[in-house]
């Protein structure tokens, strides 16, 4: 994101959530998942809003240069929810979803959370029919750290 289009870190960020959110502004999408597991729940929380904020920002931006940071606000943004439902649909949201990312680094962004809760993700995204088949590595590696029965849907099946 260019500086003038950004919008500020609050001021009432903590050292971390400025860590992750400048990590995003820089799309530094490696850096990411250890500055998410570093934050508590309440600092994921506080996040959660500028984050928000930030995707009409990039959303407009379609050059190159804006990739990483899409695919680092979309790892930023999973690792940031609280709902399971919510963050499959982070996840698959279209104007971040083309961005691509590694699957290993969207499970080591959520591997904070309890293994069912990972389980749900993965049925959660099997069931968006326009994201199963693209979303098999990720939801093959999210079953496996839940260890969880895997879904059936023809999109996880066609993956």
């Amino acid at each position: 994101m260019t500086e003038t289009r950004a919008p500020a870190i609050p001021g009432t960020a903590t050292q971390g959530m400025r860590e992750l959110l400048h990590a995003v502004r820089e799309g530094r999408e490696a850096a990411v998942p250890k500055l998410v597991g570093a934050l508590t729940d309440a600092e994921r929380r506080a996040c959660l809003p500028v984050l928000k904020s930030w995707r009409p920002i990039v959303r407009d931006r379609w050059d190159d240069r804006h990739v990483p940071v899409r695919a680092a606000l979309r790892l930023a943004g999973v690792g940031c929810r609280t709902g399971a439902a919510a963050a499959a649909r982070w996840l698959s949201a279209g104007d971040l979803w083309w961005a691509g990312g590694d699957p290993a680094l969207v499970a080591e962004a959520l591997g904070h959370r309890d293994p069912e809760w990972l389980g749900r993700v993965a049925h959660r995204l099997a069931e968006r029919r326009t994201v199963a088949e693209g979303a098999y590595p990720l939801i093959s590696r999210l079953v496996h750290a839940a260890g969880c029965e895997p879904p059936t849907t023809d999109g996880v099946v066609l993956g």
